[in-house]
């Protein structure tokens, strides 16, 4: 009776396991409920059944697991082939972007990065870091000769291969200040390149994204969902990028192109501090306040 007792603990603790997780994977969408995955759990109850009447405890739990193990395996999502795969990065002289760009080169990616400064420290560490798949490329999202010039350098890269992902995270706050005293140029500034800018890129880059049936993220912020005193300016401009984001993957979708939206929390990245490159070519506003600096946000 104790040995009887002993092996149907054992089976109900292999079974209490494998469905907690496939439970968990559920209710994180990592796995989905489709037949295959009620015919495996049919044919591991009838497994079950059969281990526990018909084999030793030891042998039977052994075959049940192993089995449990294959069917686990099974339903795991195929990780993602990176051969032939290329990404396209704005904003990478720090921060996001510059994380991004190594971590995905370091993936195997075909990485084309965009910075302000192809002179900088982050572009200099880039290229130190990254293998030769990384083209840097210099760009300044207000100006549309660059992203001219961005898009014709990658097509050349690319040939007749697709873009397979973009990445909108270039963005800035140009000042921390009371909305009402807020001048109109930071508001224009960080619609510009937050928003505008992201749209040039999208579109000008959208016809290389559909062929390879890509996908496109933007790097959108939490202030564009909640109200933050003395964020007007850039709360705005994340708000009508979020938005954009949410009717393009829409209006995307029939053509197999993926399109998301991230909102990260509060991380040290370049969003404040002083920037000569960003000052120099900042119109000066009333309020003399230039606390912008290239980020990835």
């Amino acid at each position: 009776m104790e040995g009887y007792s002993s092996s149907f603990l054992a089976y109900v603790c292999v079974i209490t396991v494998l469905g907690t997780v496939v439970f968990l994977r559920l209710l994180m969408s990592e796995v989905q409920l489709t037949h295959r995955l009620i015919i495996y759990a049919i044919l591991l109850v009838a497994l079950e059944r059969i281990c526990y009447m018909y084999l030793a405890a030891l042998p039977g739990l052994l075959v049940f697991t192993v089995a449990c193990l294959l069917a686990f395996q099974s339903l795991s999502p195929p990780k993602l082939s990176v051969q032939g795969k290329s990404v396209f990065i704005t904003g990478c002289d720090s921060g996001f972007g510059k994380t991004m760009a190594q971590h995905f080169d370091s993936l195997g990616f075909e990485v084309f990065a965009t910075v302000l400064n192809k002179n900088g420290p982050g572009a200099k560490e880039l290229l130190q870091i990254c293998s030769e798949q990384l083209t840097l490329i210099q760009m300044d999202l207000t100006k549309p000769e660059d992203i001219e010039r961005a898009l014709q350098i990658t097509k050349e890269k690319l040939g007749e291969k697709g873009l397979w992902g973009l990445v909108n995270n270039a963005g800035r706050c140009s000042t921390l200040s009371n909305a009402e005293l807020t001048a109109m140029s930071h508001y224009r500034d960080c619609m510009e390149i937050n928003f505008f800018g992201a749209i040039a890129i999208t579109k000008g880059f959208l016809p290389l994204i559909r062929r390879a049936k890509g996908r496109i993220v933007n790097v959108s912020s939490p202030v564009g969902e909640v109200p933050l005193p003395f964020l007007a300016a850039y709360g705005a401009s994340k708000a009508a990028l979020t938005l954009f984001t949410n009717i393009l993957r829409l209006e995307l979708s029939h053509w197999g192109v993926k399109v998301c939206n991230i909102l990260p929390g509060p991380y040290k990245t370049a969003l404040l501090g002083e920037s000569p490159l960003w000052c120099a070519r900042k119109t000066t506003s009333s309020t003399g306040l230039c606390v912008a600096k290239n980020k990835q946000n």
